[in-house]
């Protein structure tokens, strides 16, 4: 198992009392702020995702995370699900877009817990998804046409 770790380094800034940070990814440093929620003006990729779900899951990471099974999540991905539907049903577009990433933190915790066992991960997810929804597209998507095969020529036998 590959680890990977999304590095960041801090200088204070007067400011407004905020803190100043570069993220790292892909080589390229990332100008964001640190305030009372966290890190801003940082755009996560997946792939940062997947990697800060791998750091917490590891040895070096949080022990709550560590502890957790496909099972114990179960309660978590119904009650995020629940509230998503809440979300959806107050008819407020934020209420949505703050109860979705909940839901797929479930998803991708599972997939990591998985991917440990080396029974699937998060972008086996993501490629049966894609088939899936090209699968029952095909006025979207068609297939592509294969040419027929030329006749064989008949020979003498």
């Amino acid at each position: 198992m590959e680890e990977s770790s999304v590095s960041v380094s801090v200088s204070v800034s007067t400011k407004k009392g905020k803190a100043r940070t570069d993220h790292e990814s892909e080589g390229k440093k990332i100008p964001a702020t640190i305030g009372r929620k966290g890190i801003r003006n940082k755009k996560y990729t997946v792939d940062d995702l997947l990697k800060i779900m791998a750091k917490l899951r590891s040895p070096s990471g949080c022990p709550w995370d560590r502890e957790q099974t496909e099972n114990s999540l179960k309660k978590y991905l119904l009650e995020e699900s629940y509230e998503a539907l809440e979300a959806i049903e107050s008819g407020t577009p934020k209420n949505c877009g703050k109860s979705w990433p909940t839901c797929f933190l479930q998803i991708v915790f599972i997939s990591r817990i998985a991917e440990e066992k080396g029974e699937f991960n998060f972008l086996g997810v993501v490629n049966e998804l894609a088939e899936k929804l090209v699968r029952r597209h095909p006025h979207v998507f068609p297939r592509p046409t294969v040419p027929a095969l030329p006749p064989k020529p008949r020979g003498r036998s």
